[in-house]
C-alpha cells in the first residue's frame, strides 16, 4: 500500500507534479498536493488498528511512522504531548521547506533513507500486529517513535547544503 501511495509518474528525483500521479508532492505554489499520507490497517485478532503516518506532504521523502490506536496507547503515545505534538508538525513544515530546495541527488538519498525506516518499522510491527498482541504491539510503535530523532539526525545531515 505505502508503495502505492508515494507512486509518482516522474522519478524520485524529478516528480511530476500533475493531478495525473498518485502521489502530488508539495512544491512551491501548486495548488493541489498531498498533505500527509495515511494507511489505517485492520485486524480481527486486534482491538488496536495499525496506523502508518508521514506527517508530511513529502509521502516519497518522509517515512511512514506506525502507531496505534488503542486505550493503551493513548496513555504512552508521544503525541498525547499538546507540545510534543506541535513541535513535531512545525518541525515538518520548517523540514518540507528544506526538501523542496534539495537536489536530486539528496532527494533520491532522502527516499531509500525514509524506506529503509519504514522497513525496519515494519520489522518491529508485524508480528505482534499479525498475532494480536497489543501490548507488543505498542511496544513496537513505541520503539518506532523512539528512532525518530536518529532518523531525523541522518535526514538534516543529508539536508545541510540546503
Amino acid at each position: 500500500m505505502r508503495n502505492i501511495l508515494i507512486s509518482n509518474r516522474g522519478t524520485i528525483e524529478n516528480p511530476d507534479h500533475s493531478m495525473g500521479s498518485i502521489c502530488l508532492n508539495a512544491k512551491a505554489l501548486v495548488k493541489s498536493q498531498t498533505t500527509a499520507s495515511m494507511i489505517v490497517e485492520y485486524n480481527k485478532n486486534t482491538s488496536s488498528n495499525l496506523v502508518w503516518l508521514t506527517g508530511s506532504p513529502l509521502p516519497a521523502y518522509s517515512p511512514y511512522i506506525p502507531f496505534t490506536l488503542s486505550t493503551s496507547s493513548f496513555a504512552t503515545n508521544p503525541f498525547n504531548n499538546i507540545s510534543y505534538s506541535y513541535n513535531f508538525a512545525k518541525e515538518r513544515v520548517n523540514l518540507t521547506k528544506k526538501i523542496e530546495k534539495a537536489t536530486p541527488k539528496t532527494l533520491q538519498q532522502l527516499s531509500i533513507l525514509s524506506r529503509k525506516f519504514e522497513n525496519r518499522a515494519e520489522s518491529l510491527v508485524r508480528s505482534p500486529f499479525i498475532n494480536g498482541n497489543n501490548k507488543l504491539l505498542d511496544k513496537a510503535c513505541l520503539k518506532c517513535q523512539e528512532m525518530i530523532p536518529s532518523h531525523m539526525e541522518k535526514v538534516y545531515d543529508l539536508l545541510s547544503s540546503v
